[in-house]
């Protein structure tokens, strides 16, 4: 019966550490952006975590596919992005990084937005997004892709298992049941 146990023991650490992989978006990115009234043109690049969250409905021109809300982090600033969905796509609420100056306070956003966002496999996107018109706006053009976490090689839990098994055998081996070692 220890023995059952013990092997059932060792099957559930292995199940349960296996399959826990943390995952995150990674999204490398560029905002290219002008606006004539200040003579403000720019060209940022760098490289944010990202999230994607369920969008409210799906958007125009197509209506075909559900939103999504992409956020980013960049300069010191925990928002950007807005909601986005796969093919061709226009919303409103858009920002992008810009400048850190006090015109600009490190985003650009405006009140219309339209773009692509395209996913090449379920862990990488491309997005290609333009803020505004007219004499302000910003391009937004990134790559993204799936991390997963780190997690245990499968030997370092193998053996972990192995010495739980042999933990749980070594419990009264070698004791009579019924017995008192002292007489």
């Amino acid at each position: 019966m220890k023995i059952t146990i013990a092997i059932l023991a060792m099957l559930v650490i292995v199940a349960v550490a296996a399959p826990a992989r943390a995952q995150d978006w990674v999204f490398d990115w560029t905002s290219n952006g002008h606006v004539a009234v200040i003579g403000g043109d720019w060209r940022l690049s760098g490289s944010s975590p990202a999230t994607f969250h369920d969008g409210l409905a799906p958007l125009p021109p197509n209506f075909a596919t559900p939103s999504s809300n992409l956020n980013f982090s960049a300069n010191g600033h925990d928002f950007y992005g807005g909601l986005v969905a796969p093919g061709n796509f226009q919303t409103t609420g858009w920002a992008v990084p810009a400048p850190d100056t006090p015109f600009f306070g490190g985003r650009f956003s405006a009140g219309f937005a339209s773009g692509t966002l395209t996913f090449s496999d379920p862990n990488d996107f491309t997005l290609n997004v333009l803020v505004g018109s007219g004499h302000a706006f910003a391009e937004l053009n990134g790559v993204g892709h799936r991390v997963t976490a780190a997690t245990p090689e499968p030997a370092t839990l193998t053996v972990g298992a192995i010495g739980l098994l042999g933990a749980l055998l070594h419990v009264g081996v070698g004791r009579p049941r019924g017995r008192s070692e002292h007489r």
